[in-house]
């Protein structure tokens, strides 16, 4: 083989590997997540295609737990809640889409594939959506737009989401916020310690939508103060021993 010839299997391999977008180590089944370790996993997961990717590899499941990321993910703050929120019975996605693109057409991706993978799978019971940020905002349109088409409950979980628009994410996609939307459990952070949030002079995650229940965060979680990444642990954990959101003013440190 001549040494031009290399070079261009040499390219040829490099330009697939690009397109399959080259995730990092073993795919991340849940087993094989480390909260400890959420830097170099959670890489793992933000390099997964987009569209919905199943984490466990239960055998039979009752229900589906999709897990949302928010804009420039770098998917570590995704880790701990993976895992707290994994169960024998259920089946745990994680849904990549592109953070550069407006709400509504991730929303009709996530539908398509949520539909896709409940056709499959008739034992399915139920379907939980957890969107964090301005994957918050998929969730919305998700819920707004799609839910009542997917043949199965579903109940959706909005945590430090931007859900009143902001022109920085949502000025170019005529994204507007639900008047009434049930089944929506909003989960916002405080203002002021919210990283994300605090520099607005108002904060995005305050609108009202009625049906909706409204959770608003401690101080702080762990010993930590809770911000807008560790948001998402903290009602991981609120999910996991069955406290739902009911419009609850958290005020005491946890």
């Amino acid at each position: 083989m001549t040494r031009m010839k290399q070079l261009a299997i040499a390219a040829m391999l490099a330009v697939a590997t690009a397109a399959c977008g080259g995730t990092p180590g073993p795919y991340p089944h849940i087993a094989t997540l480390d909260p400890e370790n959420a830097k170099a996993d959670g890489a793992r997961l933000i390099e997964l295609p987009h569209g919905l990717n199943r984490l466990d590899q239960n055998a039979a499941v009752t229900r589906a737990v999709v897990l949302v990321h928010g804009w420039g993910s770098r998917g570590l703050e995704w880790v701990y809640p993976a895992v707290r929120l994994s169960d024998a019975d259920a089946a745990t996605y994680f849904f990549r889409w592109d953070w550069n693109g407006c709400p509504a057409p991730a929303a009709a991706l996530l539908a398509t594939s949520l539909k896709a993978a409940v056709q499959a799978d008739p034992a399915l019971r139920g379907v939980t959506v957890l969107g964090h940020s301005y994957g918050g905002l998929v969730v919305h349109e998700f819920l707004r737009v799609h839910a009542d088409d997917l043949g199965q409950p579903v109940s959706a979980h909005t945590i430090a989401s931007p859900l009143a628009g902001m022109d920085a994410l949502t000025g170019r996609c005529g994204y507007t916020t639900a008047d009434v939307l049930p089944r929506l459990s909003q989960w916002r952070t405080q203002h002021a310690l919210d990283g994300a949030f605090r520099d607005l002079p108002v904060d995005p995650q305050d609108v009202g939508i009625a049906g909706s229940t409204v959770t608003r965060l401690p101080d702080t979680y762990r010993g930590r103060r809770l911000g807008h990444n560790w948001s998402i642990s903290w009602v991981a954990d609120e999910l996991a021993q069955g406290r739902l959101g009911e419009s609850v003013q958290f005020n005491e440190a946890r």
